[in-house]
């Protein structure tokens, strides 16, 4: 019998790290990160979460072939991270609410010295108040559009195969719109959100966020932090394990 897909899209990979974290990590050198944070008085996981992580990074790599990874970042200038490579799909595209499906639009930089690999790049001009001085030309397409073109070509590339969704996001805003996407065109299928939702809060105010907290619960779907901060990855990561029972 032919065990289940997981589909992991991947929305704002930036420099992959998350990525890294799931599949790519050296045990012996994710240690010495750990230690050397704690010599530094840095925040980090403790060596019971250490462990875990390391465990679940090796059941993660021993059945890689269970996942099929699909990378979307709208910024070319960190595309060519060699960890893009590894990933099974990228599609260099901002995906974010648009009546037009697809269309040409902009990647707006936020920081005060001009930074083109920018964590906080976003398709929206203005956060916390502060307007954005500099963008770049991107594709923007719209999430239920993008994931109704990733059904049709999961169920092409894989057919008779059951799979299910994992959405890893920090797309800076764009979160909740997909969210209600992913659930309207994979139902069932999904139910489960790594990543960071902070965004939904700092563009869109309180009351959108409050919306997208009550969908995630009336819809059963779980949400694990999981970010470049080290100390997400635990939690993140045996979650993401237990879509492999």
């Amino acid at each position: 019998m032919t065990k289940k897909k997981i589909v992991v899209i991947d929305i704002g990979t930036h420099k992959c790290q998350e990525f890294l974290a799931m599949f790519h990590t050296n045990p012996f050198a994710l240690f010495a990160r750990v230690a050397a944070y704690k010599i530094f008085r840095l925040p980090s996981p403790t060596f019971k979460e250490t462990f875990s992580m390391i465990s679940s990074q090796k059941l993660l790599k021993q059945n890689r072939d269970r996942f099929f990874t699909i990378l979307t970042e709208p910024n070319t200038n960190v595309l060519s991270h060699p960890l893009y490579n590894k990933a099974d799909q990228v599609f260099c595209l901002a995906v974010g609410k648009t009546s037009k499906n697809i269309k040409l639009s902009n990647l707006y930089f936020h920081s005060v010295q001009i930074d083109l690999d920018e964590q906080g790049s976003s398709i929206f001009e203005e956060k916390q108040g502060k307007k954005s001085t500099f963008s770049l030309p991107i594709t923007q397409v719209d999430p239920e559009y993008y994931l109704n073109f990733i059904k049709q070509n999961i169920e092409h590339k894989f057919p008779n195969i059951d799979y299910e969704i994992v959405l890893r996001m920090n797309c800076e805003g764009s979160e909740y719109d997909v969210i209600q996407g992913a659930k309207k065109i994979f139902g069932a299928q999904f139910s489960l959100v790594l990543g960071s939702l902070d965004d939904v809060l700092k563009f869109h105010g309180q009351d959108v966020y409050n919306q997208m907290e009550k969908f995630l619960e009336d819809n059963r779907i779980d949400f694990r932090v999981f970010n470049t901060i080290l100390t997400s990855h635990a939690e993140a990561l045996k979650a993401l394990v237990s879509k492999l029972h």
